[in-house]
């Protein structure tokens, strides 16, 4: 972490705990069978990675679901079985956060799609009497950007938006592809594992509360 000023955040699993076999099995129960072959951890494929590339908006997402299944789904059931994936987001994390924004400009680069993102910003972030800024200098989401991680161009993006120098920067991602782009450009890469406690990567010379 030495010369460090910018720390880029991941929002799946480094911050928020994500239950997949949940969410898998309520899609399922939809008549969506092949959801495992169609989403990841890592990337997702058709209509998923449609709708976090922002190709489409939700009413587009609901009405995939709908022609792949060819049931008469609910817009609400649709919209409940895709939330199964995000559980919560751990409160150390949340005043990591806040603490690391006293020293370092901190941003979030998410791949994510419109239901889950303004779930967590509206149920997660944006509670407490706290608010976005609160958190992040700068947010960049996928579906906003049409671009995904570990595509370089994603983090040229960042870059050029947030002037800032990738040698003075790290990203804490949790899959290997998007850090191995990111180290590319200059970045120091962290990976956390799931449910991991990666406070301590950036805890150090005492600068956190």
């Amino acid at each position: 972490m030495k010369n460090i000023k910018n720390i880029v955040i991941d929002l799946g699993v480094v911050l928020i705990n994500l239950n997949r076999p949940e969410c898998m099995r309520a899609f399922k129960e939809l008549g969506l069978y092949n959801i495992e072959e169609m989403t990841s951890l890592a990337i997702h494929k058709g209509i998923f990675a449609d709708f976090e590339l922002g190709n489409t908006n939700k009413e587009g997402f609901f009405d995939s679901v709908r022609q792949l299944t060819d049931k008469n789904i609910s817009n609400e059931d649709i919209n409940r079985a895709w939330l199964m994936m995000i559980e919560d987001i751990p409160q150390y994390k949340l005043d990591l956060i806040i603490s690391l924004k006293k020293n370092y400009n901190v941003f979030l680069l998410s791949n994510t799609n419109e239901i889950h993102w303004e779930y967590c910003r509206d149920n997660i972030f944006c509670t407490k009497g706290r608010k976005l800024s609160d958190y992040f200098d700068k947010v960049f989401l996928s579906y906003e950007m049409h671009k995904l991680k570990p595509e370089e161009d994603i983090f040229y993006q960042l870059i050029k938006e947030c002037d800032i120098n990738p040698s003075e920067s790290i990203l804490i991602d949790d899959a290997e592809q998007n850090c191995l782009s990111a180290k590319k450009l200059g970045f120091k890469t962290y990976a956390p594992a799931a449910n991991e406690d990666w406070s301590y990567v950036v805890n150090f010379e005492n600068k956190l509360d």
